[in-house]
């Protein structure tokens, strides 16, 4: 709770990955995926209740023994071209009908973020009271030359941004670490965006979204190099 407003955090694997196989209990540093999940939210006593959705019985039983309040959505919720936010609502149903709660925000935690660290959750929890915005989404800086290609041409969508990087003005992108909003908006809009949308810049590590096998393989690389492997 921050402020005397409740949280449940809501984890989403479901079982169809075509970049990465299974990649939600692929094991990441000698643990499943969605385990780095759980231990972020374990470190984050603010966060009322959690609980992870799955389609997919392999990840249920992994979850359960990981420790997961599971939800089990229907396969329609979980299909390539399912949005996150109707899955997120029946969790969310879900969680207050087995008498959890009545909660008064969420916050959303892909597993494909498994350098996210407690602190930013609890960054992000306090910034989405405290700025009375109905959402949040964590963002990153982006560095590059953005642009579109036609016919093997590249045209800058920016170009004033052909200038050195200290005269440029700074942009950024979404970025899959965390999105929290209100349960209300929500309920009301049925999206996480909102015309008020407050951001929390993230960087480094913790940018990281396993998508790609490459993503997987760079994840493996930091989680050697930091010493953080469990036996």
């Amino acid at each position: 709770m921050i402020d005397g407003k409740s949280f449940i955090a809501i984890v989403t694997a479901r079982g169809g990955s075509k970049g990465v196989p299974r990649k939600n209990i692929r094991e990441l540093g000698g643990q499943p995926l969605i385990a780095h999940t759980f231990d972020q939210v374990c470190a984050v006593p603010e966060i009322d209740h959690t609980v992870l959705t799955t389609d997919d019985v392999e990840i249920m039983t992994v979850a359960d023994e990981i420790g997961f309040d599971i939800v089990e959505r229907s396969p329609e919720l979980a299909t390539d071209a399912a949005r996150s936010e109707p899955a997120v609502l029946h969790a969310l149903d879900t969680a207050e009908f087995r008498g959890h709660g009545l909660f008064d925000c969420l916050i959303l935690l892909q597993p494909t973020s498994p350098f996210r660290t407690p602190e930013t959750i609890r960054r992000a929890m306090r910034l989405l009271v405290e700025s009375g915005a109905p959402s949040l989404v964590t963002v990153r800086e982006l560095n590059e030359l953005i642009g579109t290609v036609e016919n093997d041409r590249f045209t800058a969508l920016f170009p004033e941004d052909r200038k050195p990087r200290q005269y440029r003005r700074p942009k950024f992108a979404l970025n899959g670490c965390i999105f929290a909003c209100t349960t209300a908006h929500l309920r009301k809009t049925g999206e996480f965006m909102s015309d008020d949308w407050a951001c929390l810049e993230v960087k480094g590590d913790e940018c990281l979204d396993i998508d790609e096998i490459e993503d997987f393989e760079l994840a493996e690389y930091l989680i050697e190099k930091r010493g953080e492997a469990k036996p």
